[in-house]
């Protein structure tokens, strides 16, 4: 899973660009349940955002909410995969290198946000441990 400094990157350098061009961006985090401990660190950080919002409903809600987004962010997975497949919406995609290298080669037909992490868990090897917990909510990109 990527660290929580991946979507602290997206979201922060995305409501910069907001401030400077007065664009109307907003964030929905959608998420299964806490289980992920960059959830409630996520909220935590930006519970006072007014463009940040959070979202975990029935799944067909979630994949409704995620396939009419214009912009995805995801991790390792099929999941984020299906999403990518089944939004007609989309222009860009952000998602980290070591995952790219494990997809399909070739053109995806949108804006690719490829994001650098290095010297982190290789896919494969998660094993949902106390210490890669820490790891993902510590980890600096």
């Amino acid at each position: 899973q990527p660290p929580l400094s991946y979507y602290r990157t997206i979201i922060d350098a995305n409501n910069k660009s907001i401030n400077n061009d007065n664009n109307d961006i907003s964030f929905n985090v959608i998420y299964e349940d806490d289980g992920n401990p960059c959830v409630n660190a996520l909220k935590n950080k930006y519970k006072n955002e007014y463009n940040v919002s959070f979202q975990s409903s029935t799944l067909e809600k979630d994949i409704n909410t995620l396939c009419n987004s214009k912009s995805l962010v995801i991790g390792f997975g099929t999941f984020g995969l299906l999403l990518y497949f089944m939004n007609n919406q989309l222009e860009e995609l952000y998602i980290p290198e070591y995952v790219l290298n494990e997809m399909p080669k070739g053109d995806w037909g949108i804006k690719l946000n490829i994001i650098k992490i290095d010297n982190y868990i290789k896919c494969g090897e998660w094993k949902n441990t106390i210490n890669q917990k820490k790891l993902m909510i510590n980890y600096l990109i």
